[in-house]
Order: C-alpha cells, then sequence, then structure tokens
C-alpha cells in the first residue's frame, strides 16, 4: 500500500513506523551520510532524492545509476519537464510522486494508453495537482483489486509481476524498488506467500531479467530495504551468468527475520546461496571456503556459508574431505557448529555432510562415526 503518512512531515520518533514519510527519509540520508561510502549508488539515491541545490540535482539526473536518476526525479525541487517524461522510462512513476509536477504532466501520465501499473494511478489520485478531468476519469473507471490480498500494495506487485498479461513488467518492479526504498510505498514481505506464488508464475526469460535487476542493484540498499537481501538470495542460486556469481559472492549481508537462532532461512546471504548454484564455478567455491576458514570466527554457530559449503552437492570433494578433516581433528571446535554442519537444522533444514551425496567414501566413514558417537538423529 501507499505509505499512510506520504507528504506529511512529522517529529522523529523511535522505530521506522513512528517516523513520517519525509522525516525517515532525511534519517536515511543522516545514515548514508555518515556511514557509506561517497561512491556508493545508495547514497547518491537519497542525496538525488532530498537535495534542494539545482546543480547537485541536475548531477543526480544525469547520473550512470537509474536508481538515482529515479530519485532525483522524485526531488520536489526540480520541475519535471515534458521532454524528460518522453525520454526516461521511469520518469512517470517518479513524476507521479514528485509534487512538483505541473497538471499538465499529470494528465499526460493519467490518461496515456501505456500499460499502466495501478501504483500511477494511486499516486495520481493523491497527487495535489491533478485534475478534474483526471479525477472525473478515475470516478468512472474504478480499479479492481486482487481478490485474493486485502493490500493494494500487491496489486502493484501483481500486475508488474504478470499476474494477467503472464509477462513481467520489469520497469514497473524497478519503479516500485526505488518507491520502497523511498519509503513510499511497502513491499510484500519476502516470506509471504505472494513472491513463492508470483515467482511460480513468470516465464523464465521474466525471472532471469528481475533477478539480474535485482543482481545489479547495490548490496548496501539492503540496509533500508531487507527482502532486497531475499531476492538478491534468490537471484545467487538462480543465475547462471559467471560475472554476476562472482559479485554475489563477495556480497555477505544477511538474511534476517528477527526470529532468532540459525535457521535455514536467517544464514542466508548472496555469498552463501552462490555456493547452492548448480552453475557455479568449482574454483570460486574453492576460493569461498579459503576465504572462511581464514576468519577468526570461521566455526561460529551462524556461518552460513560453511554449512552451504558442507551440504552443498556443488561443493568439490576436496573442500567437502577438508571440512570432515577440521572437524575430526578439533579444528572447529563450537559443538552447534559440528552438529550442523554433520546434519544440519533437524527441525528447519536437516542437511549438512550425511545428506550431501558427493562427498567422498573415507568422510562418509568419518561424518557416520561423528553422527553415532553425538547420538545425533538423521531422520530427513
Amino acid at each position: 500500500m501507499l505509505n499512510p503518512e506520504l507528504f506529511k512531515r512529522g517529529d522523529r520518533g523511535v522505530g521506522f513506523q513512528h517516523r513520517s514519510h519525509l522525516t525517515e527519509l532525511d534519517y536515511r540520508l543522516e545514515i548514508v551520510r555518515e556511514k557509506y561510502l561517497e561512491s556508493s549508488p545508495t547514497r547518491a539515491f537519497y542525496m538525488a532524492a532530498l537535495i534542494k541545490d539545482s546543480g547537485e540535482i541536475e548531477k543526480g539526473l544525469q547520473s550512470e545509476h537509474e536508481m538515482v536518476r529515479f530519485a532525483a526525479m522524485t526531488n520536489s525541487n526540480f520541475t519535471p519537464t515534458m521532454d524528460l517524461l518522453a525520454s526516461e522510462p521511469l520518469a512517470r512513476y517518479a513524476f507521479a510522486y514528485n509534487q512538483s509536477t505541473s497538471t499538465e504532466i499529470l494528465d499526460q501520465i493519467a490518461m496515456s494508453k501505456k500499460r499502466q501499473n495501478p501504483v500511477i494511478r494511486a499516486l495520481v489520485e493523491i497527487h495535489p495537482n491533478k485534475s478534474q478531468e483526471v479525477a472525473a476519469f478515475y470516478a468512472l473507471s474504478p480499479q479492481e483489486g486482487n481478490e485474493e490480498y486485502d493490500d493494494s500494495s500487491y496489486d502493484f506487485f501483481w500486475e508488474a509481476m504478470g499476474y494477467e498479461s503472464e509477462k513481467i513488467d520489469l520497469e514497473a518492479m524497478k519503479a516500485l524498488t526505488y518507491l520502497d526504498l523511498l519509503n513510499v510505498i511497502e513491499v510484500p514481505g519476502s516470506n509471504d506467500s505472494f513472491w513463492y506464488d508470483a515467482i511460480l508464475d513468470i516465464e523464465p526469460e521474466g525471472l532471469t531479467k528481475l533477478y539480474k535487476f535485482y543482481a545489479q542493484m547495490p548490496q548496501d540498499a539492503s540496509g533500508f530495504y531487507p527482502d532486497l537481501c531475499v531476492l538478491r538470495c534468490w537471484a545467487a542460486e538462480y543465475l547462471t551468468d559467471q560475472t554476476v556469481i562472482e559479485m554475489f559472492a563477495d556480497d555477505d549481508y544477511r538474511v534476517s527475520s528477527g526470529v532468532g537462532g540459525f535457521y535455514w532461512a536467517d544464514s542466508r546471504s548472496p555469498r552463501s546461496c552462490v555456493i547452492m548454484n548448480e552453475k557455479v564455478n568449482p574454483d570460486l567455491v574453492r576460493r569461498i571456503f579459503q576465504e572462511e576458514i581464514a576468519r577468526e570466527d570461521f566455526d561460529s554457530y551462524l556461518n552460513g556459508v560453511l554449512w552451504r559449503l558442507a551440504c552443498s552437492t556443488f561443493s568439490p570433494v576436496d573442500v567437502t574431505t577438508e571440512i570432515v578433516k577440521m572437524l575430526s581433528d578439533g579444528t572447529i571446535k563450537d559443538e552447534l557448529t559440528i552438529n550442523n554442519l554433520l546434519v544440519g537444522e533437524p527441525e528447519d533444514f536437516p542437511q549438512g555432510l550425511y545428506s550431501n551425496s558427493q562427498i567422498s567414501k573415507e568422510a562418509r566413514e568419518i561424518v557416520m562415526k561423528m553422527i553415532e558417537e553425538r547420538g545425533l538423529s538423521t531422520d530427513q
């Protein structure tokens, strides 16, 4: 749904839900200025959305990064133009939100015969500059929602993911992602059945395009859009482009549901998920393994990378053999980590070295002996 506090400025509260829309953006800008590198596109994104200097806004409009150009187009200190509406694919989404958009441009957007995502109508309907003609047009053509979900944000995403047209609208998906980063809409949570249902219905070509988009998003954007990390994890397991896979191998931003504990879901990161990709280069897996064991806390209970190295059938035999050796000679000391590497998380994801069909015969004998000595269950 649209943020109910849209275009209202309130006092800074404690926690996301207590801050108004614009105050939340101020807060995010403060965070990126303090903690993000100057070269970060995410930092430039929030700067472009809020900065008042016209010269800096123009720099944002000329950025090589689409997300930065989008943010600059939403900045109310910038006056949208017809030329930009015609030349920039995502301008209609940004201008529908920008409070400086003229009535003439809003009319052009609202009356367009191009495929329209419902979020455009939702934004135009609450825009202070919408014309009486547009208001009448909308009144005569009520928006039909998806009966399966109550929240209008599902309608935005269902439409974008091709629920009716059976073809993904990548432009809309990009715009919706950027609008979420701007705190304009609320995206369905990654643990929601919505995503699983929607992705199952996407044709392979569209899914690849969607995942490539999430792949090129800066990893530090996950700090403001946690579910982006989940989608990047799915992309890390799905995409076959070796350049993209190698890029994900360096993204260790970890998913967190807030539930606590180890859990398969909460131990994911794009870095750990590439290990589960059937197209991953064995040498890349070896590199990840060497980097992991070089860490001071490599055998900590929450090391989801090490766990996936143990249970993935795409891990080279020499890697799983070395993990077994480290278990048997006491190099790995944490008791819970040892149990998880052997049999996984019984109540969440019972996979470990025991379930890995690709480990060597000698390694399996050691694993079975350790499982017996520890009294661990191997029920799948």
